[in-house]
């Protein structure tokens, strides 16, 4: 059964993608704008995944997965010692369900990440452990639902 979603992309370079009950929001900041705290975003949702994502000369790239329950002005540029020449960095947050994204759940998600970056072999992975954390049975099933891909039909907007 396909799911019906809306996807619309903003100003904020943020691709956001709902249907009737859940919305994931996916932002690509330039890491710069991160670093200075340039960014202009309020994020509503303290609880975030992040991606940081950098390429060397020889055109390979170099990745971070980490998360923060304090939104996005520290964490994660408190990395600078894993790679120091990061371009981008993608958050991974929620709107609507904003209770979601708790400590657990954001540690859980951040694990998946980890793993499945990892499963590709492509990519020069620069984080050193994620775990599971504390998210319940129940959270991780969302988590595990959250992060299953679905077919879907998408209507897209711009703003």
């Amino acid at each position: 059964m396909a799911h019906r979603y809306t996807v619309r992309l903003d100003d904020n370079n943020c691709l956001e993608v709902t249907n009737s009950t859940s919305s994931i929001l996916v932002y690509r900041i330039p890491y710069e704008k991160i670093k200075d705290r340039t960014h202009g975003l309020e994020i509503q949702n303290r609880f975030i995944v992040y991606i940081l994502h950098g390429k060397n000369l020889n055109g390979k790239d170099y990745l971070y997965v980490g998360k923060s329950k304090n939104g996005i002005d520290y964490r994660p540029v408190s990395h600078e010692d894993k790679y120091r020449d990061w371009d981008d960095c993608y958050i991974l947050t929620t709107f609507k369900e904003r209770t979601f994204l708790n400590d657990g759940t954001i540690q859980y998600i951040e694990d998946a990440i980890k793993q499945r970056i990892d499963s590709l072999d492509r990519f020069i992975d620069t984080t050193n452990v994620t775990n599971v954390g504390t998210a319940n049975s129940a959270e991780e099933e969302d988590c595990d639902d959250y992060l299953e891909p679905k077919s879907a039909v998408c209507s897209t907007t711009t703003m």
